[in-house]
């Protein structure tokens, strides 16, 4: 089983991200930075750097995730 994809498969996914419009590209503030980075700090859970960004993001996006244990996470916190 190949776990890492090739450049290429990197890059047209890439432009896929860039150019669907149903997709909005948010980029990190400093402020978004440091409140993600205090939830982490803070959580008890198992919950990943990435996870609590998700977190935060939930409060104001909709979020579709996989991750079951997130997205219970995600509804038990709205």
């Amino acid at each position: 089983m190949q776990l890492r994809a090739s450049k290429l498969k990197a890059n047209l996914f890439a432009e896929m991200i860039a150019t669907t419009a149903e997709l909005e590209i948010l980029y990190a503030s400093d402020d978004f930075f440091q409140v993600v980075l205090s939830m982490f700090q803070q959580q008890t859970q198992k919950l990943s750097f990435v996870d609590c960004s998700l977190l935060v993001l939930a409060k104001n996006y909709t979020i579709h995730t996989f991750d079951e244990a997130l997205a219970q996470t995600i509804t038990s916190t709205k």
